[in-house]
This record gives C-alpha cells, structure tokens and sequence, in this order.
C-alpha cells in the first residue's frame, strides 16, 4: 500500500483536534482560525482510513460546500487520491480506494449512506431536527461539528461538550 502525503498544512491545534479519539467533536473558535482546513483534513483522512466509505460535508449554505472543495481541490497530492471530481451540486469526490466524499446544503438533505465521518459547519445555523438527522445517520461512526457562534445553545441542546485543545 502506497502512502501520499496531503499537503494541507494544520496547526498544532487542529492536529489536537484531529488525533483525539473522542467521537464526537466541537471546533469552538473564531473567523479565520482554520475551521475549514480542519474539516478539509477531517474528510480526507476519513476517506483515506476507512476504504470504501462514505464521509459527507454538511452546511446550510452551498457556498460553504465549494469552498470546503475548492480548499481540497488546491492539493495536488490530494486531487492524486481522487478518481473523478463532481462539481455539479451536489458536489462529491470519488476516491480511488472506492470511498466518496459529499457535500450538502441541510435544504435538501435526506438520510443517506452510513457516513465513517460528518463534518457538520456552522452547525448552530443549522435546524434541530436536520442536525439530529446527521448524528443518526452517522450511527457509530466519527464526527465533527464546527461553529463559531452559538456554540455554548448548541453544545446543551444536542448534548456535546467542546473539546479543549490548548488554543
């Protein structure tokens, strides 16, 4: 098995994030802290540990989606893990392992695949009953919500605790 290095540089900080074990995770930081890389490296290394399977982007705006993509589409080592790109919403990457990376808008989302990862942005923009359909549609798998407001309602509402990484 061949190793490519992905060129997406983390901070310390988000590699806290990344390598904790815990299941469930709450980026709580600011504009321009990285959030974004952060989920960019999260469903990159989900693709990559778990061979055919499913990881997905969740947002409520599209614009958010592209960007996330167009984040990972800038790293050449990564775009050479990739077999066919979709830029057609709803946007997804086919790996070349056989696992495939979606992003959606919560205005049309529906239960999907099992998800090995989901990267929920914004998530206290995000309506109650859609962000429940995500936990459960993860079932036992690995997620990370990310926010940058309203943190504190959602962690009480949905029962997440923020994971201190040492910012």
């Amino acid at each position: 098995m061949s190793t490519v290095t992905v060129r997406l540089r983390a901070t310390p900080a988000q590699q806290d994030i990344l390598m904790d074990p815990a299941r469930c995770k709450i980026a709580v930081c600011g504009r321009a802290w990285g959030k974004s890389t952060l989920i960019a490296l999260g469903l990159t290394k989900a693709s990559q540990e778990f061979p055919g399977c499913y990881a997905a982007y969740f947002t409520y705006k599209a614009d958010f989606a592209h960007h996330v993509m167009r984040i990972m589409r800038k790293s050449a080592a990564f775009m050479s893990l990739v077999r066919r790109a979709y830029c057609q919403f709803p946007p997804r990457f086919e790996m070349v392992n056989g696992s495939t990376i979606n992003f959606y808008t919560t205005a049309g989302l529906n239960r999907g695949p099992r998800l090995k990862f989901a990267a929920v942005d914004e998530a206290a923009f995000i309506p109650e009953d859609v962000f429940s359909n995500v936990t459960v549609s993860s079932g036992d798998s690995a997620r990370i919500a990310s926010t940058s407001r309203r943190t504190a309602s959602l962690a009480r509402s949905n029962g997440f605790c923020p994971l201190p990484a040492g910012w």
